[in-house]
């Protein structure tokens, strides 16, 4: 029951890292040369943002097993 909530609908965890990580690296490519500095930054804000979503979660998670 937990590995089918994890992989429902567009806000799965998996997912949004999937798709931070994409914009990041598009964001990376439109940078041609020095540009080391972006891509780590957009790379740990999309870490960060993905992490946030583990708690929330792991609260759905516990809601939905007392339903």
């Amino acid at each position: 029951m937990g590995k089918e909530f994890q992989n429902e609908g567009a806000f799965s965890s998996k997912r949004l890292r999937e798709r931070m990580q994409s914009f990041a690296w598009a964001d990376a490519k439109l940078c041609v040369g020095g540009c080391k500095a972006l891509r780590g930054r957009l790379q740990s804000f999309a870490l960060a943002h993905a992490m946030l979503c583990v708690p929330r979660w792991a609260k759905l998670a516990q809601k939905k097993k007392a339903w």
